[in-house]
């Protein structure tokens, strides 16, 4: 009888430290487990800020680029250039400087303000200096490739005596067309043909007859 109650008593006992041993092996692991999950989350988290990083310099950098984009496009619709003009004989000689910025505004519309300057000697019995400047407003519409027409209201102050004690401001309204042809990158000349329908009283041009003027283009 003694026998069979120390056997069960150590049966008892193997069973109650092997569920201890399974106990503690199955918390070791559930251990690991978890070890192993903030493994994980902390290089998911690692991945992410990296991500964030890459994605906010991808974002700066198309910013950037659109940027650089908006102003380049600004700079490539601006342009300038002008004319000179020459005229000389027996009598006088005449110089003409008239430079220009202009600005594409859509496909076929262009828009910009030209400065003129007129400087001129006339010889009789002694030489005799005048100096005319002015400006104007000019747009162009373009409905064809190289061809266009234009309008443009101007203004000239002429000085009316040599001693230049008396000058005279003087409108023009000037409306035609003119063609447009290409020579290099970024360059081009021109050819107006411009009739003033103004006709002011004091005006040196004659009424009806055209004005034709040459000029070039560059663009920024």
């Amino acid at each position: 009888m003694k026998s069979i109650i120390i056997i069960l008593a150590t049966f008892s006992f193997l069973f109650s430290y092997s569920q201890v041993e399974e106990k503690t092996s199955k918390e070791e692991q559930n251990q690991k487990i978890i070890e192993q999950n903030q493994k994980i989350i902390e290089q998911n988290n690692k991945l992410l800020e990296q991500s964030n990083s890459t994605n906010s310099t991808k974002t700066q950098q198309t910013n950037q680029g659109k940027n650089t984009q908006k102003r380049g496009g600004f700079l490539d619709k601006i342009y300038t250039g002008g004319s000179f003009g020459m005229a000389i004989n027996s009598n006088y000689t005449s110089l003409i400087f008239e430079p220009l910025i202009g600005y594409k505004i859509m496909d076929k519309i262009y828009a910009g303000v030209k400065f003129s300057y007129v400087h001129t000697r006339y010889y009789s019995f002694k030489t005799q200096k005048y100096n005319d400047f002015g400006g104007s407003i000019y747009t162009q519409l373009y409905p064809v490739p190289f061809t266009f027409f234009h309008f443009e209201p101007a203004f000239m102050n002429y000085q009316m005596r040599a001693d230049n004690s008396e000058r005279e401001v003087i409108p023009f309204i000037w409306i035609g067309g003119g063609f447009r042809r290409t020579v290099a990158e970024n360059a081009w000349v021109t050819a107006k043909f411009l009739f003033d329908v103004y006709n002011h009283p004091d005006s040196p041009y004659k009424k009806g007859r055209p004005i034709i003027s040459v000029g070039v283009g560059f663009g920024l």
